[in-house]
């Protein structure tokens, strides 16, 4: 009897693959019998270039891609960017400025034929109700009185000073000379009015609002920018103004 064993070795992309052959040769004087055993192994390699995935890897899943490098911003357009969404912070707060103003202005103008100023004794005008007044009470002034007192007493303060002549509530305040001379009147040391020019209407109102917030904490309810585009004025605004103005100033007169 012969044995022979013959192993063959085979690589590929699944891994190894071993094969072992034994072939015996038995003679039992009769003749020869082969036999023949093919044993065949296989092992698997994992990883590698080629490969097989190991089980539960994540073929071709982004946690095993490498990402590209992004590319860098130039610092101009970084530069541009921050200097557009400081625009955008800087509109958004003009506009939340100008929204506060326009609701200030709607309230007191709802408020318009309301507290009204007071007279030269120092009663309170009142508002005028449609119901007529009962006999022998005393009579309450109407909204056209209210605004009749008020022009007088604007008039009364501005009347020694040039460029302004004020006969309503509107063209006589178009170029901002009446309120810087109002403001003027109460706080002289304040500015030089003799050296405004009434064609200088941005710096003329500018300049009364800002003295009369400081000075006597008037509000700004009025807007240079609208007051310079208008060359009359919408009077209600004024109107509302003034007896702002009003409030806080004729006690300094006292």
């Amino acid at each position: 009897m012969s044995t022979t064993v013959r192993k063959t070795t085979t690589t590929g992309s699944g891994g190894k693959t071993e094969t072992t052959t034994t072939e015996t040769v038995t003679d039992n004087g009769g003749g020869s019998v082969r036999s023949k055993t093919v044993v065949t192994s296989q092992t698997k390699t994992w990883g590698g270039s080629g490969g097989a995935a190991a089980p539960g890897a994540k073929i071709g899943s982004v946690f095993d891609r490498e990402e590209p490098a992004r590319p860098r911003k130039a610092a101009h357009q970084i530069d541009r960017q921050l200097a557009e969404k400081k625009k955008e912070m800087d509109r958004l707060k003009a506009a939340g400025r100008s929204n506060s103003m326009k609701a200030a202005k709607s309230a007191f103008i709802q408020k318009l034929e309301g507290d009204a100023p007071k007279t030269g004794g120092g009663t309170n005008l009142k508002r005028s109700f449609s119901t007529p007044a009962r006999p022998g009470a005393s009579r309450v002034p109407n909204a056209s009185a209210v605004k009749d007192m008020l022009l007088r007493w604007c008039r009364s303060k501005t009347s020694a000073y040039d460029h302004v002549e004020i006969t309503n509530f509107s063209s006589s305040w178009n170029d901002g000379m009446a309120f810087c001379a109002l403001i003027h009147h109460f706080f002289p040391d304040a500015f030089d009015y003799d050296s405004l020019d009434p064609k200088n209407k941005g710096h003329n109102f500018k300049l009364a609002f800002d003295t009369a917030e400081q000075k006597a904490d008037v509000p700004q309810l009025l807007d240079v920018e609208d007051m310079v585009r208008m060359k009359c004025p919408d009077w209600k605004c004024v109107f509302t103004y003034l007896q702002c103005a009003y409030r806080q100033l004729h006690e300094l007169d006292k």
